[in-house]
């Protein structure tokens, strides 16, 4: 924890599986690392490890590194390698068979979910992360609905905005009137829409 990033990171490749094998509590200690270090933009690689490894059926393995991705926004080419990531993580959830036990959704992992696809721009898949939300019986925070409608409004989608609205109302959350708020003053809305 206290060295330096990149010896950290070489040691890592180094060692990592032929003279170290490490264990979950080493992985979310180097993810914390690399957090520390600002180089989130090293997480898709130590992804690829973590499934190597079999530990991405690791539920504090996977909110940590859904935590970290979406934290904040990043350069698109950062987001795309997120999004991948974390339709890996949607997948390792929904897997089901006789010898695994199904992981459990978290309002958490939907919402980190849904944010990494709205910010790579995979509105739909974004969507049926939000729609989950219901499914699960489950409430997005509050960061959550306001990534997802700063996404709707760069990319100039009030349709997707509107959509929010009513899906924040359908839940009765407080949220749905400071979002219709923000759509009816920053969207150009035909009647309609109103």
């Amino acid at each position: 924890m206290m060295e330096q990033i990149d010896v950290v990171l070489k040691w890592y490749k180094e060692m990592s599986c032929s003279l170290f094998y490490p264990n979950p509590k080493n992985i979310l200690e180097l993810l914390q690392a690399l957090d520390a270090a600002n180089h989130l933009e090293r997480i898709p690689a130590v992804w690829e490890d973590i499934k190597q490894m079999g530990f991405h059926r690791r539920p504090e393995l996977l909110e940590e590194l859904l935590s970290l991705m979406s934290r904040e926004q990043h350069p698109d080419e950062i987001q795309q390698a997120f999004a991948k990531c974390a339709e890996d993580i949607k997948a390792v959830h929904e897997q089901s068979g006789r010898e695994q036990v199904q992981l459990q959704w978290t309002s958490s992992t939907v919402g980190c979910i849904a944010l990494l696809f709205a910010r790579a721009g995979r509105t739909q898949d974004a969507w049926n992360m939000m729609e989950r939300f219901q499914q699960i019986n489950r409430i997005p925070t509050d960061q959550v609905l306001d990534g997802f409608w700063n996404c709707a409004k760069q990319t100039n989608c009030p349709d997707e905005a509107i959509k929010l609205v009513k899906l924040a109302a359908s839940l009765g959350l407080p949220a749905s009137h400071r979002l219709k708020s923000r759509t009816e003053e920053e969207f150009e809305l035909s009647e309609k829409q109103k």
